[in-house]
Order: C-alpha cells, then structure tokens, then sequence
C-alpha cells in the first residue's frame, strides 16, 4: 500500500460528499466552535506552525499572492494600531514644536512600551 493511499481515500470521500479541503478545514476551524474540541481541530492547532511553513513553501511555486496577503494585512493591522496609540486622546501624542529639552531627557523608551503594551 502506498504512503498516499490514506489520503487518496479521504480526498475521494470528500470529493464524493462534494465537500472542498479548503471548506472541510474552515468549519473544523470555524467561529462557531462546533468543532473546537475534536482531535483533528486539536491536531491541526497544536500543528499550525508546520501548516505555515507548509502553505508558505507550496506558495514558492506559485506567485506570492499568500505572502503578500500576510503581509499587507500586517502592515494594515500596524497601521491602525499606530494611529490608536498616535492620537491626542492616548496619551502618547506630544507637540514637537512645544517640547522642551527636559520632557525628552525624562522620556524613557522602556517606559513607554511598557505603556503602551
């Protein structure tokens, strides 16, 4: 029996329920928790690492739309969260134009992300 055969067999048994991997995955995984304690949504989340670094390796035959996605969303996950932590109202905003030398030889970085996280 080859190394595959199992999942031959479990690609032809969703493929004959008319169910996608893609779909399969999402509800084990989804929202509503449904599945959140089955051993399979376990496995696939004590694993996800591995699963990372896998779709991240298969993307290397296809264009970087994945890690583009990631990336984006990243930078766009920043991008708010600098503008929370920039506004007036934070705390964290200061008036360069009024700032004297004192005020930034009392400032301290460590404090400030300890603030701040």
């Amino acid at each position: 029996m080859s190394s595959s055969a199992p999942i031959d067999k479990v690609l032809d048994t969703l493929q004959l329920l008319g169910i996608s991997v893609s779909y399969f995955l999402l509800e084990l995984l989804s929202t509503n928790k449904e599945y959140i304690n089955h051993i399979s949504a376990k496995d696939i989340l004590q694993n996800k690492q591995l699963i990372l670094d896998a779709l991240l390796k298969s993307a290397e035959d296809y264009p970087r739309t994945e890690l583009k996605w990631a990336t984006d969303l990243v930078k766009d996950i920043c991008a708010c969260e600098i503008v929370v932590l920039s506004v007036k109202e934070s705390g964290y905003h200061f008036d360069v134009v009024h700032t004297v030398s004192e005020q930034l030889e009392d400032f301290s970085i460590k404090e400030l992300a300890k603030d701040m996280e």
